[in-house]
């Protein structure tokens, strides 16, 4: 379950970051 952990904190962290950018940032 870590993969989840990591991918949750990198989203939510893109997601704060540049909402804008969100999905592209995947």
């Amino acid at each position: 379950m870590k993969w989840l952990t990591l991918l949750f904190a990198y989203s939510l962290e893109a997601f704060l970051n540049d909402e804008d950018n969100y999905i592209e940032g995947w």
